[in-house]
């Protein structure tokens, strides 16, 4: 019976159609997502796994004496030593377009919740009572703003059509890599345009070498002092310390933060403490539908890997 690890709590649905199969499934005793102790120990004899956003250290992929195959939940492969899993032969899959709405939702959802305060008037209503109707800042109407940006995929398209259609808003794109065939936004060939432009931010581009810590203090300080930075990429996109300043200082408006450069962020954060800024734990792919549809993706490269058959969403490493 072939085992198979599983990192981190997952939809039912893959687990079960895993043991429908045969597979034995293994639930890791892995303490936080940097546990890579536990890791190295629990991947040593098993032949697939099925790993979240836990970092895998290249001592669980050289250790790992039967592993073939790792499903990622999700697209982001950052928290993996790709030249390990080339050296060894292991193969790595995605499951591309499975969360794009769902993430493209939840965007949309923060940037509603610091525009308008939700979180604030809420907080305010349970400390002041009915004064909070006047204690609380009022917020501001997202028809007619400018949304940039970032990464224009999958997640990133779907970000647009709701601005545009849903809220009557303007979109710039900063992506080089990307056809520019949407007549409908404003292309622009520098970063910093999208940035200057936005009085909305949005992150959707993957973490490699060159958009490590792109959003900085240069980034904060030629964006409008009334923008609002949405990140629901990686969290090392974002020079958190910059953030912080930025924030401390009045040099942009808000914050809504999904992924932070340490998981989980440090209850002191100041990010946890600012009145505009809401961070979540890394949920924006949260719901139901997704989390069902991502899992069984995952299953279903990992019985497909085994009984020989193509795969959905590999990296060619």
């Amino acid at each position: 019976m072939k085992k198979v690890l599983v990192t981190e709590t997952v939809h039912p649905a893959g687990l079960k159609m895993l043991e429908d199969a045969g597979y034995e499934v293994i639930k890791s005793q892995i303490k936080d997502l940097r546990d890579g102790e536990t890791l190295t120990r629990e991947m040593a004899d098993v032949d697939a796994a099925l790993i979240r956003i836990a970092e895998v250290p290249r001592e669980a992929i050289e250790g790992a004496k039967n592993l073939k195959i790792i499903a990622n939940h999700g697209v982001g492969i950052d928290n993996y030593p790709l030249d390990a899993l080339k050296e060894k032969g292991i193969r790595l899959t995605t499951a591309p377009g499975a969360n794009s709405r769902s993430v493209a939702e939840f965007v949309m959802g923060l940037m509603l919740a610091v525009t308008l305060q939700i979180k604030q008037s809420a907080d305010n209503y349970i400390k002041e009572g009915w004064a909070a109707r006047s204690t609380t800042p009022m917020g501001y109407s997202l028809e007619g703003k400018t949304l940039s940006i970032i990464g224009y995929g999958r997640i990133g398209r779907i970000i647009g059509d709701m601005a545009m259609n849903g809220f009557g808003m303007k979109v710039v794109v900063y992506d080089p890599y990307v056809p520019r065939n949407d007549e409908r936004v404003t292309y622009v060939d520098d970063v910093d345009d999208a940035l200057k432009a936005g009085d909305y931010v949005t992150l959707h581009l993957a973490l490699t070498d060159d958009t490590r810590h792109m959003i900085n203090d240069h980034a904060f300080q030629i964006m409008k002092k009334t923008a609002i930075l949405i990140n629901c990429a990686r969290g090392p996109i974002v020079d958190e310390e910059a953030l912080v300043r930025a924030l401390q200082n009045d040099e942009i408006w808000g914050a809504g933060i999904d992924a932070t450069e340490v998981e989980p962020l440090d209850p002191e954060s100041y990010l946890f403490k600012h009145p505009r800024t809401i961070v979540t734990p890394h949920f924006a792919i949260k719901t139901n539908e997704t989390e069902e549809a991502v899992c069984t993706i995952c299953a279903k490269n990992i019985i497909d890997f085994f009984e020989g058959n193509e795969l959905f969403g590999e990296i060619k490493l």
